[in-house]
């Protein structure tokens, strides 16, 4: 009995066959470990947009914002986004091309527009220093 528990002992101690055998045992760890870590740190990309309202026609708050809605927006969203309010319910994203950036939270990013409360990139990331994005995902 003994000599079929070495048995099965050594043949588990046995090296690995292939191209695992070239690489040793910490270095597949190792290679496992950043994988991890990769995908652990790994932000994802840009969200897909179901509608935006645009608010900048109506910036009497001296703040100009538009806000892309990464869900569908609810019944309660879409009666405050409205023309009767001033302002403008789209099933695009955003026109981001003159954006200073924006906040991606949860299923909404608001982007920031120059205007007296947003004069710089500075003054929009300051409403969201670690959820800060930049038109185009960079």
């Amino acid at each position: 009995m003994k000599l079929s528990l070495a048995r099965s002992h050594t043949s588990a101690a046995r090296p690995p066959k292939g191209r695992w055998a070239r690489l040793g045992t910490t270095s597949v760890l190792g290679v496992m470990v950043l994988a991890a870590a990769l995908l652990a740190c790994k932000k994802s990309g840009p969200k897909e947009v179901k509608a935006s309202c645009d608010m900048r026609s109506s910036a009497g708050s001296g703040s100009s914002i538009c806000m892309d809605f990464h869900t569908e927006p609810n019944d309660k969203v879409r009666a405050i986004c409205s023309p009767a309010a001033g302002y403008t319910m789209a099933a695009r994203a955003c026109d981001t091309s003159a954006a200073l950036g924006g906040c991606q939270r949860g299923n909404t990013t608001t982007w920031y527009y120059p205007s007296s409360k947003h004069a710089s990139s500075a003054a929009a990331k300051a409403e969201c220093p670690s959820d800060f994005v930049t038109p185009g995902g960079k």
